[in-house]
């Protein structure tokens, strides 16, 4: 049994392949090897740039872009690392860390 691709499918696999040594590797910032991908296949001609592009306006990706944000700026304020502080000596293990910060994210969700 012999299994043919097209150019365009070979292509996006060959894409992958290197994407997941690339993001193992762990080299360069994700965000760059994504975005890199993103251009490769736009010039590549299989996808248009506005295929590329019209995802960045679905509410999902608004809303994690903006939860990055504002837990970057928690984490820049030191609200996380005094919230922590407080609750470190409650717990004795790991598995007792993330159980309580787990409770703690679900409340504050």
């Amino acid at each position: 049994m012999t299994i043919e691709m097209t150019f365009e499918q070979g292509l996006v696999c060959s894409l992958l392949v290197v994407l997941l040594v690339l993001f193992a590797w762990g080299r360069w910032r994700y965000d760059l090897i994504a975005a890199g991908a993103m251009i490769t296949v736009v010039a590549a001609g299989l996808i248009s740039a506005e295929q590329a592009l019209q995802g960045f306006g679905h509410p999902a990706v608004v809303t994690v872009a903006a939860v990055l944000v504002i837990s970057r700026a928690l984490r820049n304020c030191g609200i996380v690392d005094l919230i922590a502080s407080k609750l470190v000596p409650y717990t004795h293990s790991t598995a007792g860390h993330i159980t309580v910060l787990t409770g703690v994210v679900t409340l504050a969700s």
